[in-house]
């Protein structure tokens, strides 16, 4: 509500006065150029940056320093550039290095497998017995991508927010995931950021950033 955002040690604002009003279960779509501020609108809203002025509201309560821990915990983020171990891809997706799956959470990673389209990259390490490498090294950029996306399937968080994190996939492979969101992930609140304004047909609004402002265009 009503904030202006700036950049640590920049006195330029990158955001002035914006509102945005985001229901439950609602999908938002983000577009603008590079630069625009979009990323930076995301950090305000996850909480790793704070607006100069104005309010980060949840259920009309202020975002503040005792609440943001539990806040994030609701939240999955997949950036453009998902971070990657030196591990199994089932270590990779449910960010267990330590113990084994119960039924539950074998049932959610298999969601996750099958949702990010992940099956044959599976069959293929598990017959090499490989790893996927250091930051992804043995996998595609699309493959990560899509890791990065199915760990995010697999938290089952409440919120889903995507930072460009499906540029890397292939059309058919986009629509596909696209799809599963408006069909199998309705109580899921998604903040989805693109620059391809296809990929944004799904969302209930879409807004623009630019000059500092957002729009609504949809």
């Amino acid at each position: 509500k009503n904030v202006n955002i700036k950049h640590f040690g920049n006195d330029e604002l990158i955001l002035q006065n914006v509102s945005l009003n985001i229901d439950y279960g609602m999908k938002i779509g983000i577009m603008g150029t590079s630069g625009s501020g979009k990323t930076t609108l995301l950090n305000n809203i996850i909480g790793f940056m704070k607006p100069i002025e104005g309010k980060i509201l949840v259920d009309d309560i202020v975002l503040n320093n005792d609440l943001i821990e539990n806040w994030q915990k609701l939240i999955s983020y997949v950036p453009q550039n998902v971070v990657l171990f030196d591990k199994s891809l089932l270590e990779n997706i449910t960010l267990s290095f330590d113990k084994n799956l119960n039924c539950s959470e074998l049932e959610r990673y298999e969601n996750a497998i099958s949702y990010a389209q992940l099956k044959k990259l599976r069959e293929k390490l598990d017959k090499s017995g490989e790893f996927v490498g250091e930051m992804g090294s043995k996998v595609s950029r699309g493959e990560a991508q899509r890791i990065g996306i199915a760990r995010a399937i697999y938290m089952n968080s409440k919120i889903l927010i995507l930072d460009e994190s499906t540029n890397f996939l292939d059309e058919k492979t986009e629509k596909d995931f696209l799809d599963i969101i408006k069909n199998y992930m309705k109580n899921t609140t998604v903040l989805f950021v693109s620059h391809k304004a296809k990929s944004l047909e799904l969302c209930d609004e879409i807004y623009k950033i630019e000059n500092k402002k957002i729009e609504r265009i949809k």
